[in-house]
């Protein structure tokens, strides 16, 4: 009696490709509906939008900020501790 252990190799990799898809699936969504979308929903209720995509004026063609650099310390950035 032979064991042919190569092709009980290849029926557990198809096995394990399955539960690893399902594992997947169901992890992915769980943390999605359990913690992406009540942070969404809490930061439209705060009316709050980090990447201000809806601050644009209808004029305007750029989303760019000026950013007042008079007041920094240049010589603080050079020491990162």
């Amino acid at each position: 009696m032979k064991i042919n252990l190569k092709k009980i190799w290849d029926n557990w990799k198809k096995i394990a490709m399955a539960i690893g898809r399902f594992n997947t699936l169901v992890l992915l969504t769980l943390f999605y509906f359990l913690f992406f979308a009540p942070f969404g929903l809490i930061l439209k209720l705060f009316r709050y939008d980090p990447l201000k995509s809806g601050s644009k004026k209808k004029n305007e063609k750029s989303n760019w900020e000026v950013v007042d650099t008079s007041h920094s310390d240049f010589k603080s950035l050079k020491r990162q501790s």
